[in-house]
């Protein structure tokens, strides 16, 4: 019996082996694929962050302790005296008449911010304008202590207003027959109490009428002064992250004010609270302040150009970095505080002065 062995040709092995091999690597590389590409893809297309930053404003700022010091110049010498007068008795004004806030004005240093200044001035200027009323009514009250007579002694009881006085009116109603010679010299007591007040209100008058326009001229231009050198900036700003993972930004961000071409004035800023207000949530907002250091800390030149172009028509941009290194640039904002505000109220006062929303509701 002859056993029918027929051998498969070479090719017949080859074609088979290679088909097996050719869809078992296709199937593991799409598992493969499947398994590293998707998450790959997820980490890097689907659950990623996108972040923009708008700006809300630019504000410019000065400390509660920048101001001036009194002594600094001879045309402040009316405000150091009330700031000394007002310090030693004890009693502070302000501008709305709830209490001058002597804090940091510095025994020996007397150095006023602007609010404690514009309280003293407002003081005095209504001291100005109160003085003559008074100045006439001590007179008239020297008057009527000269008119009083022995049978209307008890009438100067109305005008005690010192202990000297009053001590001097005791000792003459102890007396049982007061005489015209001890009414005479309770009467000078009197007078002389009265003319001493008189002499007063009439002398610190005539300082304020010489000297207090010019001593508030001269220390508003010197804390302006001031003021510019040691003021800083504060830029309000809106983060937003329409993506799907949360993203932190990191600290340091720049502020760049465009003069012209090849111009620029650039602003190191730093995030407050940023252990608070760095990270921004998936599909949320946070809305930050970053501050700059005292225009005081820039060039010279800077200085000058800040001076120059705050509040012109030129224009800032925000530029912050996350923390992986990506750059945000954001929207442009007028280099002046309140204008972009401004810009804001101008067009949604012409949105609601659309005709469709003057029709009456039918």
């Amino acid at each position: 019996m002859t056993e029918d062995k027929t051998e498969q040709s070479p090719e017949r092995k080859k074609s088979v082996f290679t088909g097996w091999n050719l869809f078992g690597t296709i199937s593991l590389l799409a598992a493969l694929i499947t398994g590293i590409g998707v998450p790959i893809w997820k980490t890097y297309w689907v659950d990623v962050s996108e972040l923009s930053v708008e700006i809300n404003g630019i504000s410019r700022t000065i400390g509660p302790n920048i101001g001036i010091r009194l002594n600094s110049h001879p045309d402040l010498g009316v405000l150091l005296k009330e700031a000394k007068k007002q310090e030693g008795i004890g009693r502070f004004r302000n501008n709305d008449d709830t209490g001058l806030d002597y804090k940091y004005l510095k025994v020996g240093v007397r150095l006023i911010n602007k609010d404690n200044l514009l309280g003293l001035l407002s003081y005095l200027k209504d001291q100005k304008e109160s003085l003559p009323d008074q100045i006439k009514k001590k007179n008239k009250t020297i008057s009527e202590i000269n008119s009083v007579t022995l049978t209307n002694t008890t009438a100067l009881s109305d005008f005690i207003n010192s202990a000297k006085t009053n001590l001097a009116y005791q000792n003459f109603s102890k007396q049982e027959q007061p005489t015209e010679e001890t009414l005479k010299k309770l009467k000078e007591v009197f007078t002389t109490d009265y003319q001493d007040r008189l002499q007063k209100y009439e002398e610190e008058l005539r300082g304020l009428q010489l000297n207090l326009n010019t001593a508030g001229t001269k220390a508003l231009e010197l804390l302006d002064e001031v003021s510019k050198k040691e003021s800083y900036f504060t830029v309000s700003s809106v983060l937003i992250n329409s993506g799907k993972a949360s993203i932190s930004i990191k600290k340091p961000a720049l502020l760049r004010v465009y003069i012209g071409t090849g111009t620029y004035i650039d602003f190191n800023l730093e995030l407050e609270n940023y252990s608070s207000n760095a990270e921004v949530a998936a599909n949320g907002t946070r809305i930050i302040a970053l501050r700059s250091k005292r225009i005081s800390k820039l060039p010279e030149e800077d200085q000058k150009l800040v001076d120059t172009y705050w509040g012109q028509s030129v224009h800032a941009i925000l530029f912050i970095q996350d923390i992986n290194g990506y750059i945000i640039s954001s929207n442009r904002i007028p280099f002046s505080e309140g204008l972009y505000q401004k810009v804001i109220f101008d067009k949604l006062s012409e949105k609601a002065s659309s005709p469709k929303y003057f029709k009456q509701t039918p």
